[in-house]
C-alpha cells in the first residue's frame, strides 16, 4: 500500500464513510454449464460492480472521497491499482494482481471487472451479504462447523472417491506392526488429481485450481502457492467439496474450469453493456 505523506484527513473521512456504507447484497446469480455434453452445471451468487458502487458511492462523496481504478495488462497478468483521494489532497493507493488464465480480450475484461470488485470491497472494508441475511449467516456457521468436523475426522473414504490413488510402493508395515503408511502431502495429492484431470499443460492445471477455488489465488501462481502446506490443505478440501456437491469426475474438471472462465467473460460483457 502507498499513501500520501499525511493521511490524517483521509483516514478520518474514510472512517465516517464506512459508518454509512450500505450492505452489499449478492443479488446476481451465474450458472456455469460444462461443455462437451457433460450435462453438469453449478450456480453461484455474486455482487456485481454496479451494486458495490450503489452501496458506497453516496457515503464516499459525502466525505469528499473519490475513487480511481486503473488496470494494467501484461500478457495474462492483470494489475488493478485503486486509489482513494480526499479533497485535502491526501490519498491511499494499493494494487491487486490477477492471473486471467488467457489473453483473449473477453477473459482479460472479466479479470479486470473481477479485480475492480474485490479491490474496491477490500479497500472499503465491505463484506457482501446474501439476499437472505439470516439464513446465509446460519448456513455459513453450519458450513464452518461441518468443515471443522471434516478436518478432524478421517478423510480416507473421501480420498478414495476423489483421489482413487494407487497403492503405495514399499510402504507396507512389517508383519505384526500396526504402523500405517504415511499419506502423501496435500500438494502431491493435488498434482496427482490434476494428472487424472488430463491437465497436460501448466496453464490447464492453473485454470483448474483457479476454478476450484473461485479465483482465490488472484495473480499468484496456484502451482507455486500449493507448496505451502496450509494452502494445499485448503485447496484440496475445496476440490473435495466440489466433487461431493456436483459429483464431477476428475476428467470433468478441465471442461468445467473452461466453462467457468468463459462464464466470467460473458458476465463481464453483460456488466459493461
Amino acid at each position: 500500500m502507498k499513501t500520501s505523506e499525511q493521511t490524517n484527513d483521509i483516514a478520518a473521512a474514510l472512517a465516517k464513510a464506512q459508518k454509512s456504507i450500505e450492505p452489499v447484497i449478492k443479488g446476481k446469480t451465474a450458472t456455469v454449464n460444462s461443455r462437451k455434453g457433460l450435462g453438469s452445471s453449478y450456480s453461484y451468487a455474486y455482487a456485481d460492480l454496479a451494486s458495490i458502487w450503489a452501496a458506497c458511492r453516496s457515503s464516499l462523496t459525502d466525505q469528499d472521497i473519490a475513487v480511481a481504478q486503473s488496470p494494467e495488462v501484461n500478457g495474462q497478468q492483470v494489475t488493478i491499482t485503486t486509489r482513494l483521494m480526499h479533497s485535502s489532497g491526501q490519498w491511499i493507493e494499493g494494487s491487486m494482481q490477477l492471473n486471467a488464465g488467457d489473453t483473449a480480450i473477453q477473459v482479460i475484461g472479466s479479470a479486470i471487472t473481477y479485480g475492480r470488485r474485490y479491490a474496491l470491497m477490500a479497500f472499503l472494508g465491505i463484506a457482501p451479504e446474501d439476499d437472505d441475511g439470516g439464513k446465509a449467516q446460519a448456513a455459513a456457521e453450519n458450513a464452518a462447523s461441518r468443515q471443522q468436523q471434516s478436518r478432524q475426522s478421517s478423510s480416507q473414504s473421501i480420498g478414495k472417491r476423489i483421489e482413487e490413488k494407487p497403492a503405495a510402493v514399499s510402504t507396507a508395515p512389517e508383519p505384526g506392526s500396526s504402523t500405517k503408511p504415511p499419506k502423501d502431502p496435500p500438494a502431491e495429492r493435488i498434482r496427482a488429481a490434476l494428472k487424472r484431470a488430463h491437465c497436460q499443460k501448466l496453464s490447464q492445471a492453473r485454470l483448474v485450481l483457479q476454478w476450484a477455488t473461485d479465483g482465490v489465488f488472484g495473480g499468484e501462481d496456484p502451482l507455486k502457492a500449493i507448496e505451502d502446506d496450509a494452502v494445499a490443505k485448503s485447496t484440496l478440501q475445496r476440490i473435495i467439496d466440489l466433487h461431493k456437491k456436483y459429483e464431477l469426475k476428475p476428467e470433468d474438471w478441465l471442461p468445467a474450469a473452461e466453462a467457468w472462465r468463459d462464464q466470467r467473460a460473458t458476465q463481464t460483457q453483460g456488466e459493461q453493456a
